[in-house]
């Protein structure tokens, strides 16, 4: 959004609800969460003309809590679990 807070640009990704086992619902975080921002992000800056050095900040917004660990360099582990849907807890 611009500085009066009207909307300039918009791009939605859906992500992929992975299924492994019954009641398992996860996320690659890596290609849907850290991919999809990336590209959404590059979306945005083409369909609204706004070049990347005007961008004061990014803001992100989740539906619910989620759990992915991650390495020393903070790449996943594995697939994020989705709390909330996910029936392993």
């Amino acid at each position: 959004s611009d500085d009066c807070g009207n909307i300039v640009a918009k791009h939605v990704a859906k992500h992929e609800l992975l299924t492994p086992k019954p009641g398992w619902c996860e996320h690659d975080a890596e290609r849907d969460w850290w991919g999809d921002l990336c590209t959404i992000s590059k979306n945005l800056i083409e369909k609204s003309g706004v070049s990347p050095n005007q961008i004061e900040a990014l803001g992100c917004s989740t539906a619910a809590t989620c759990c992915v660990p991650v390495d020393r360099e903070l790449k996943p582990l594995r697939n994020a679990i989705l709390y909330g849907v996910d029936t392993r807890t």
